[in-house]
Formats: C-alpha cells, sequence, structure tokens
C-alpha cells in the first residue's frame, strides 16, 4: 500500500464517520429541535467512531510531517 493509498483510506473513514454522525445529530433534533433521549446512545457511538477516525488521520499525517515522502511509494 502507498503512503497516498493509506491517505485516501483513512480519510474515507473520516468523511464516513462525519456523516454518519451528522445523520444521528439530524435525526435526533428533527423533532421540533428537542432531542430524542432514546438516540443518546447512538450518537454517543457515532461521535467515538468520528473521534477515532479523525484521530487515525491526523496521527497518519503528523508521523509524515517533516519527511520528503513520495506519496506514490509504498509504505515500509
Amino acid at each position: 500500500m502507498t503512503y497516498q493509498e493509506k491517505y485516501d483510506e483513512l480519510l474515507k473513514k473520516a468523511d464516513e464517520a462525519w456523516r454518519k454522525l451528522l445523520e444521528v445529530d439530524k435525526e435526533m433534533t428533527s423533532i421540533n429541535g428537542f432531542a430524542d433521549i432514546d438516540l443518546g446512545p447512538k450518537y454517543d457511538s457515532a461521535y467515538r467512531d468520528w473521534q477515532l477516525a479523525t484521530n487515525n488521520l491526523n496521527a497518519f499525517v503528523s508521523s509524515l510531517k517533516g519527511m520528503d515522502i513520495n506519496p506514490s511509494k509504498e509504505m515500509s
């Protein structure tokens, strides 16, 4: 897997997690602006998934900071 492919994979996971979080948030607040408390655990799970995906992406990018990496090079 190349550095670019790994980045794209992590970015896709973060994007999917963000979209899921937005869906749950919209579902929770669809009742005249009031939150549906029964969806709390679903929101918490979606939020944790988004945090994890975003942290993984940021950690990967941070690990490459200052390195002269060719994106098409295979990861070692």
